[in-house]
């Protein structure tokens, strides 16, 4: 909500995320190209469901290109403030390199999120008015907006980006029947459904993970901008609709997140 306001916390807030996207998409490369590392079946899982047209990280160092502006972005300082990107971006190399496997839990959980509630930010951040800021190379503001969500936007023909989300769903059952009994248990469950916080196997318990560094990341980035946001009551002040539409969109990002829980829940 925070990046809603203002677009250098809204950058702020990809830059966080860029360093994750990079990070698993980076190791799994590393997988990928040295086959020798990774078990045979498990390579058969990472290579079912990779597709250059979900990785992330380059499209949002693109963002961040434009929105920092080429000399100010650095694509390998992990942060100027805070630790938890480095701590995060450090378990994601570590846990990948133990055990390849994982990266099935990166996957699902960060291009899924893109394909669900992604597409509810991307509308509120295009519905705001002069948010982005004109600088070269964009010549007008439909420019500047083109330049800064490249995150959310997936290199598909126009219409087919529904087609796409299909294909990685049916490449995560061909990972799931590549995998053993151990790694592939509770693959398209939930952390907390059915009593399984009880002897999670590994997957879950990556997902676990995720959810809760995440949980950490937002919590930082909270920090970061602190110094520079703009009092919740001042704002609703200024703008008596803002509160209304914080709340709906929140509304709207958890009904949408519950009923994509149920549904997979339903078809694991």
């Amino acid at each position: 909500m925070l990046g809603l306001r203002d677009y250098k916390h809204y950058r702020e807030g990809i830059l966080s995320f860029y360093h994750i996207y990079s990070a698993f998409e980076r190791s799994w490369a590393h997988l990928l190209a040295n086959p020798a590392f990774v078990e045979p079946h498990v390579y058969t899982a990472l290579q079912a469901i990779a597709d250059p047209r979900l990785t992330r990280a380059s499209a949002i160092a693109s963002d961040l290109t434009y929105l920092y502006g080429p000399d100010e972005f650095n694509p390998t300082a992990l942060a100027k403030t805070g630790s938890m990107r480095a701590e995060f971006v450090s378990h994601i190399e570590e846990r990948l390199r133990e055990k390849p496997h994982l990266v099935i839990a990166y996957a699902h959980n960060y291009y899924m999120a893109l394909f669900a509630g992604g597409k509810m930010l991307l509308r509120q951040i295009l519905m705001a008015k002069n948010f982005f800021p004109i600088k070269a190379p964009a010549g007008d503001y439909d420019e500047a907006k083109a330049f800064s969500v490249n995150m959310f936007i997936f290199p598909t023909d126009a219409g087919k980006e529904e087609t796409l989300r299909i294909k990685f769903k049916e490449a995560m059952q061909i990972a799931e029947e590549s995998l053993n009994e151990v790694e592939k248990t509770g693959l398209f469950l939930l952390p907390g459904l059915l009593g399984l916080t009880d002897n999670p196997e590994e997957i879950i318990e990556e997902s676990r993970a995720i959810y809760q560094m995440n949980e950490r990341l937002i919590r930082e980035l909270d920090e970061i901008c602190k110094s520079s946001t703009i009092p919740a009551a001042q704002l609703d002040q200024a703008d008596p609709t803002h509160r209304f539409a914080n709340h709906k969109l929140l509304l709207m990002m958890s009904f949408v997140a519950t009923l994509w829980m149920i549904k997979w829940y339903l078809c694991a």
